[in-house]
């Protein structure tokens, strides 16, 4: 009975450590994704599109040779 006990103990024991380990990676990989939303919000998306409306096309459809 005490070897069950013991046993049982011990799993609960690894189960939480890896239940900690796993959780730490998720919050680092949360943090690594939210400073890159920090660092895209902060672009100039309008100033962006309006250089790309205001460039010309230098090339020309198959076709149309």
């Amino acid at each position: 009975m005490f070897y069950v006990i013991l046993s049982i103990l011990a799993i609960a024991i690894i189960a939480y450590i890896v239940g900690m380990y796993i959780r730490k990676n998720i919050y680092k990989d949360v943090d690594k994704l939210e400073e890159k939303k920090n660092g895209l919000s902060t672009r100039p998306i309008p100033e962006e599109i309006a250089k790309v409306k205001k460039l010309q096309m230098a090339w020309r459809n198959r076709r149309e040779i």
